[in-house]
């Protein structure tokens, strides 16, 4: 299989090959040159962190507001409750 490269440098891999190594957008790739020859192995990326993931999602939430508003509306469904009585 034959491929060109650009002037940027860049090469593209064939799809037979992308398909075979179940290579896809944002896949990572080592490159090294062996005897003249330049080799592109795939990089198995570690399975994410959840905890990492999870990292900065309430940001900009001000939880304890929320949860002072949902201890006094409780309150005073509690004294409506009461009153009925």
């Amino acid at each position: 299989m034959l491929t060109t490269m650009s002037s940027k440098g860049q090469v593209v891999i064939p799809k037979e090959v992308r398909h075979a190594l179940r290579l896809g957008p944002k896949s990572r790739l080592s490159v090294r040159v062996e005897n003249g020859a330049i080799v592109l192995q795939p990089v198995e990326e570690p399975e994410p962190d959840p905890i990492d993931a999870l990292c900065g999602m309430l940001a900009g939430y001000d939880l304890l507001s929320d949860l002072e508003e949902e201890h006094r509306r409780e309150v005073e469904r509690d004294e409506q409750g009461l009153l009925r009585l």
